[in-house]
């Protein structure tokens, strides 16, 4: 079993909202926010770069085309809420992670720490408790709600997420491995 992040990669375009008062609607803390959604105006910074499935605002938000929430639809429901987020005559779907569980193991876990009178950082290195995790392979941490993470049970779930990413093309997104279970 491994712990991946999820990472916005450079190489595709992304989401700015096109009022910088408006940056926190696209904050996701990993509380929901379905009650109070209204969608910014947003825009495509970099739009000469190639066009994905998947976008971003930010490392915490996860910005999808109808195409992908459609075949993401399964792990949508199981992690959070779907807000819609008009662009161009399109709706786009803004994942908000609320599965944000308690499943890192912070006293084995290394942390980054600013100032030694303060309090710590976020974890340098990840160790988490394999017996936490819920059934969704995305979810957030409650000692980081501002990144996502994707648990890989190595095929051992009814429906893989990275094999659905891979079976569909898409785009947009990479993985970095944060932590691996000892019996890998």
């Amino acid at each position: 079993m491994r712990v991946l992040r999820v990472r916005n990669d450079v190489h595709y375009q992304y989401f700015l909202t096109a009022n910088t008062a408006d940056e926190k609607m696209l904050v996701m803390d990993g509380t929901p926010k379905a009650h109070i959604w209204v969608a910014p105006e947003v825009f495509i910074y970099k739009s000469l770069h190639k066009a994905g499935a998947l976008y971003n605002f930010n490392r915490d938000s996860l910005i999808l085309t109808s195409h992908a929430a459609r075949i993401l639809a399964y792990f949508i429901r199981m992690s959070g809420e779907a807000l819609i987020l008009p662009y161009e005559e399109q709706n786009y779907t803004v994942l908000n992670v609320t599965e944000c569980i308690n499943c890192l193991d912070s006293k084995q876990s290394e942390w980054i720490t600013y100032n030694p009178e303060t309090k710590r950082g976020k974890p340098r290195k990840y160790v988490f408790y394999e017996d936490r995790f819920s059934e969704s392979p995305l979810f957030k941490i409650p000692e980081n709600p501002y990144e996502i993470f994707v648990v890989d049970r190595q095929h051992y779930q009814e429906v893989d997420f990275f094999e659905v990413i891979k079976e569909n093309h898409l785009e947009g997104f990479t993985f970095d491995e944060v932590w691996r279970s000892d019996d890998q």
